[in-house]
């Protein structure tokens, strides 16, 4: 269940200033204390800190429980857009909106409880608008025809912001990487990494960035941390060798006098 804001609460004067809480939950009438009860679900022991407004506890908790892998997708996208929220209504609207969109990323489907209130309608809303302008690079697949340092990438603007794709490349996973332009043409764009001078075989490293007018990155496929890898193996075929040429003459001219003197006798 996604986090909700309780829609009123009788606080006195004193305390009317205090932090919202972020779930509706029930009062549940004790001898001793009041106690409120988070609801079932994905990372219980977060939820039960929020409900007791231990909001900075309760953000450390949602991240050990996201460090787990094997969580359910639909699971850790709902926990994200939960922690994202939670950041925000701290103050930290740049790692709220980070992990919302993360959250997204996951689960494009995903929406808030019906009843939820207006304001987690809103960043729900607000998150997905980002989305949908968001630029976007994917690394096409090779196709049978292309050169082996092709490289071909779908480029999703809806904004128009991108000037320039490039294609950043290195002979090693840890760089040095250089930049290589890209050709668009509508949504498609190609680019080739160049072969060190002089070799027939190579591996290499690279990624790929969409680039505005000031040269601010508003995409990658990819990144320098994580690349992708690219084998080209024999990039000269051997009659462009002159090496091969040159044996290849001398052969022909071994044969031929062989021949000439087998037909001579």
């Amino acid at each position: 269940m996604v986090l909700s804001l309780v829609s009123s609460l009788a606080l006195s004067n004193a305390a009317a200033d205090a932090p919202r809480r972020l779930l509706d939950v029930p009062l549940v009438a004790r001898t001793d204390k009041v106690e409120r009860k988070a609801p079932a679900g994905p990372a219980d022991e977060a939820r039960k800190l929020v409900a007791d407004l231990r909001y900075e506890e309760a953000v450390v908790e949602y991240q050990r429980w996201l460090a787990d892998p094997d969580q359910p997708v639909k699971d850790r996208a709902t926990v994200l857009f939960e922690l994202g929220f939670l950041h925000t209504l701290l103050g930290d609207a740049v790692t709220g909106r980070q992990r919302a969109l993360e959250a997204l990323e996951l689960l494009p489907e995903l929406e808030v409880p019906a009843g939820a209130p207006q304001k987690q309608v809103d960043f729900l809303a607000a998150t997905k608008a980002l989305v949908a302008q968001r630029v976007r690079l994917d690394v096409l697949p090779r196709g049978d025809k292309d050169a082996p340092s092709l490289v071909r990438v779908a480029l999703a603007d809806p904004g128009k912001r991108t000037h320039r794709v490039v294609l950043r490349h290195a002979l090693s996973a840890s760089g040095p990487y250089f930049e290589s332009p890209m050709t668009c043409q509508g949504g498609s764009c190609a680019g080739v990494v160049p072969a060190p001078k002089g070799a027939d075989s190579f591996n290499a490293w690279y990624y790929v960035e969409s680039l505005d007018a000031s040269g601010n990155t508003l995409s990658r496929a990819a990144t320098p941390l994580s690349p992708l890898q690219v084998t080209v193996v024999g990039l000269n075929p051997w009659y462009a060798n002159p090496w091969v040429w040159g044996g290849a003459g001398a052969a022909l001219v071994a044969a031929a006098a062989v021949f000439f003197v087998v037909s001579a006798q």
